[in-house]
């Protein structure tokens, strides 16, 4: 199975009042998300993280968490994810890297959304509960946000994404 995910941000305080998330503090956050996954994502899955892992955390405490959540996990960084290298990334527990976008079954997987689609449908995260311009992308059916506010804080079956 191949599951999709964005914008996390564990152990960021302030994603639970910028992005209304319903939590109480950053502990209770990170379990119901980490109780989530895992509930969802068998250990041979595959999890595309859409960028934005985590906040402010050292390396031993990222590759801790990251060890924590099942599946095998490929991140398209995100703007929160960029003061790291791809290395970085992997050393903490992603099985693949990418700064760039990502195509997989013909969809353009990306961390922020895609104007130039190709033909392609564009799954991607960073914008969170926020709805996309209309005037700014045209084509709205052409794109599917998996930010974890719009996937109830759960990974999401790409089939049941692309749906």
């Amino acid at each position: 199975m191949t599951y999709l995910i964005a914008d996390t941000h564990f152990g960021h305080f302030n994603s639970i009042r910028y992005c209304d998330r319903p939590y109480f503090t950053v502990e209770e956050m990170d379990k119901s998300l980490l109780t989530n996954w895992n509930n969802t994502v068998k250990e041979n899955d595959i999890v595309f993280h859409l960028g934005d892992v985590c906040f402010k955390w050292n390396k031993e405490r990222t590759a801790d968490f990251i060890h924590k959540l099942n599946g095998h996990k490929i991140l398209i960084m995100g703007n929160h994810d960029a003061s790291h290298t791809t290395t970085y990334w992997k050393e903490v527990g992603f099985e693949e890297v990418t700064r760039s976008n990502y195509i997989y079954n013909n969809y353009l997987l990306s961390h922020y959304p895609q104007k130039q689609l190709n033909g392609m449908k564009n799954i991607f995260g960073h914008i969170h509960q926020k709805p996309l311009d209309p005037i700014e992308f045209l084509h709205q059916e052409n794109y599917i946000c998996v930010c974890v506010e719009i996937i109830n804080y759960t990974p999401i079956l790409f089939e049941e994404a692309i749906k």
